[in-house]
């Protein structure tokens, strides 16, 4: 169709047709805005970790990691094998820690496991028994039992309790052995109860929709023995 025919033609759909034609680029530029517009990503404040939770994971983090390779801490509740070479009359072979932490051990009486690895405690008890011992003790302490670490997880999950954590485990993976978040969980704010050393209790956000999604993994933290996992 011929603008200029148009132009000239006095009838009222030639107005119609050459006013449409007038506004048709400013059509296209609108439609493109709104679809610019919707390929924008999405941003969600609410997903973004704050500086102190940064903060909190990255001191667990630190926490976890001077408490790998052999460094297990022993906690109360866990199960232990002390043995003292050629002293068997001395030898335990099975005692459990306490809930304030201490074992009781003959001749040497009470001994603070709890907090402790595994070497430290053997060097502790070697030099409290050379004591009364004439020869130099060599002391091997054993952990026979995990009882002591345990996470738990409570609210709306499958199987909400007390969980032994016989390996290190993440959030999510103690979420999955608790059977998964039922159908009317708050996936947005599950959170991991802890307590520092001064016994204060502070609370560290878990992204649950985030992680399935392969996102704000860094929610994904590692658990440590006495966490308590809320899902609302």
């Amino acid at each position: 169709m011929n603008i200029n025919n148009l132009a000239r033609s006095k009838s009222p759909l030639s107005t119609t047709l050459l006013i449409g034609f007038a506004l048709l680029p400013f059509s296209f530029t609108i439609a493109s805005a709104c679809f610019a517009a919707k390929r924008e990503p999405f941003s969600n404040k609410e997903d973004k970790l704050t500086n102190e939770e940064l903060q909190i994971e990255a001191d667990q983090q630190t926490v976890f990691h001077s408490n790998i390779n052999g460094r297990y801490i022993i906690n109360p509740g866990d199960g232990l094998s002390v043995f003292v070479w050629n002293e068997e009359s001395i030898s335990v072979p099975q005692i459990l820690v306490r809930p304030d932490g201490f074992v009781s051990l003959p001749i040497v009486g009470e001994v603070m496991a709890g907090g402790q690895t595994i070497q430290t405690l053997s060097e502790d008890i070697a030099k409290k028994l050379n004591q009364f011992l004439k020869d130099e003790p060599v002391v091997t302490v054993s952990l026979i039992g995990l009882g002591g670490n345990s996470v738990y997880v409570l609210g709306k999950v499958a199987r909400p309790g007390k969980y032994v954590m016989e390996s290190r485990i993440d959030v999510a993976q103690a979420l999955a052995m608790a059977g998964g978040l039922t159908t009317f969980a708050d996936e947005n704010d599950v959170q991991v109860l802890r307590r520092n050393d001064d016994g204060q209790q502070f609370a560290i956000r878990f992204r649950y929709s985030s992680v399935t999604k392969g996102k704000q993994l860094d929610s994904n933290i590692f658990l440590k023995s006495g966490d308590v996992i809320v899902v609302p």
